[in-house]
């Protein structure tokens, strides 16, 4: 978000990667929709970049018309701290 070089680099990488993931499993499954978590889901520009380069991915490969949603989940980072919590609590009883 600074404008480092170095990050910005890495991000675009990471963005990439998931929209190839993304892309698969679309051409694959087809799912209703994709959950993004984690601390990552707290950028406001991810959904949107993520959307635009799956996109990109489809067309190229000429499958525009299969239809990708993609949503943060509710909990955002907190998602696998409340998934930790909820399997402790049940390994428990």
């Amino acid at each position: 978000e600074e404008g480092d070089p170095i990050a910005i680099k890495h991000v675009e990488s990471l963005i990439d990667g998931l929209a190839r993931g993304i892309f698969n499993l679309s051409c694959t499954f087809n799912p209703d929709r994709f959950v993004i978590g984690g601390g990552i889901s707290r950028r406001e520009d991810l959904i949107p970049r993520l959307l635009e380069r799956t996109k990109w991915y489809l067309a190229g490969k000429g499958a525009e018309g299969l239809e990708v949603n993609l949503v943060p989940c509710a909990f955002r980072s907190d998602a696998n701290l409340i998934g930790a919590a909820i399997h402790f609590r049940e390994s428990r009883k």
